[in-house]
């Protein structure tokens, strides 16, 4: 019931900042107010730390990253589940992002720091950020007995999901509701994933 709980609110989040995008062709009231806040406060190191960081929500990253966390638990558990987890969590997040940029198709903001293509919502690093992080606590949590220990995997696993969604914005790639509908489509698709999982067994 917890983990239907769960899918129903991020996906009323996901319609709802859906629905605030597609009623509107302009950011809604408070993208700009977000975008001229982090205007404000581009600093040179500080730009240097959150273009290295924002790699943390890239599937140049996160794939290679599932792939090797997947056999080392496959040799650890002698089960594929975990491989076959983050395989389908990280493939179902880009496919969804990316089909839902196309029938979005909204233009990205017009001040960003680094190259970026397609269009902008949902954020394809935030919405692999939170399948794929959550994705990888819950495979290595299943490992681990401590409960403190799978708390604070957990809880790095939502820090490093923040920090991806607000670089993205800090950078000027994407305005805040695409970072949101990216977290709340992330966040869907990997829980339908680990549902499925526990139903099948798999």
């Amino acid at each position: 019931m917890v983990r239907l709980a769960a899918l129903a609110v991020l996906c009323a989040a996901f319609a709802v900042t859906l629905a605030a995008v597609l009623g509107d062709a302009q950011p809604v009231w408070f993208d700009a107010d977000v975008a001229s806040f982090m205007l404000s406060h581009r600093r040179t190191g500080l730009t240097s730390v959150v273009e290295i960081v924002t790699w943390l929500g890239s599937t140049a990253v996160l794939v290679p990253l599932g792939a090797v966390v997947g056999l080392v638990l496959r040799r650890v558990t002698r089960s594929w589940q975990p491989f076959l987890i983050l395989a389908a969590t990280l493939a179902g997040a880009s496919t969804l992002s990316n089909l839902t940029k196309l029938a979005v198709a909204r233009a990205r903001p017009d001040d960003g720091l680094v190259n970026a293509i397609g269009y902008a919502f949902p954020s394809g690093h935030a919405t692999a950020a939170a399948a794929g992080w959550i994705a990888l606590a819950f495979v290595i949590g299943g490992v681990i007995a401590s409960r403190r220990s799978r708390g604070a995997l957990f809880a790095v696993a939502l820090l490093v999901i923040a920090i991806v969604g607000i670089s993205r914005a800090y950078l000027g790639v994407h305005w805040s509701t695409d970072v949101l509908g990216g977290w709340a489509l992330g966040g869907l698709w990997v829980g339908v994933v680990l549902l499925a999982a526990s139903k099948r067994g798999c």
